[in-house]
C-alpha cells in the first residue's frame, strides 16, 4: 500500500494535536487544571527546542537571528496550519497571528473560557524558547491573543540589535 506523504502528515497532526489534549485532561482529572497547565508550561519549554531544531535541519536555515528566527516560525506556522504574517522592522519582530488552530481546537472541545489561560502561559513559554533557539536578544511581549477576545494574536519580540 502506498500512502502519500500529505496523508501521513494529516495522520501525524491529528495524532498530535489528540495527544497534546488528551493527555492535559487525564492530568487535569488526577490533580486540577492549575496542575495540568504547570505540566503543559514544561512541556513547552522542551518542545519548542525540538521544533526550532528540527526546521533548521529540513529547511537548511544557517545562522542565527532575527531572520533566521523568522523564516523557522513562518515554517512552524505554515505546518501548524496557522494563518500568520511576521515582520522586522524598527528592531521589532511582530507576528500577527489571523487564525490560531490551537484556538479553534479549544472551542471546538468546548473549552473557549479556559483558552485564554491557556494561551497567555503556552504562547508566552513556548516564543521565548524559540528566540533563545536561534540567538535573538531582546524581550517578547504578547500584545493581544484571540484566546483573550482579539481579532487576531499579536507577538512580538523587542530586539536589542538588528
Amino acid at each position: 500500500m502506498k500512502i502519500e506523504d500529505s496523508t501521513k502528515a494529516e495522520y501525524y497532526k491529528r495524532v498530535y494535536e489528540s495527544i497534546d489534549g488528551l493527555w492535559f485532561l487525564m492530568v487535569e482529572a488526577d490533580k486540577d487544571f492549575d496542575h495540568a497547565l504547570e505540566i503543559d508550561r514544561r512541556v513547552w519549554q522542551i518542545v519548542p527546542k525540538i521544533q526550532a531544531r528540527k526546521i533548521r535541519e529540513l529547511l537548511d536555515i544557517e545562522g542565527r537571528g532575527a531572520e533566521a528566527l523568522a523564516q523557522a516560525l513562518e515554517a512552524k506556522f505554515l505546518m501548524d496550519g496557522a494563518n500568520a504574517e511576521i515582520s522586522i522592522e524598527n528592531k521589532s519582530l511582530t507576528i500577527s497571528i489571523k487564525t490560531c488552530p490551537w484556538y479553534a481546537l479549544m472551542k471546538g472541545s468546548g473549552r473557549e473560557p479556559l483558552a485564554e489561560k491557556v494561551g497567555t502561559v503556552i504562547c508566552g513559554t513556548e516564543y521565548p524558547v524559540w528566540q533563545k533557539e536561534f540567538g535573538v536578544e531582546g524581550d517578547f511581549v504578547i500584545d493581544e491573543l484571540q484566546c483573550g477576545g482579539a481579532p487576531v494574536c499579536r507577538m512580538r519580540f523587542d530586539l536589542h540589535e538588528l
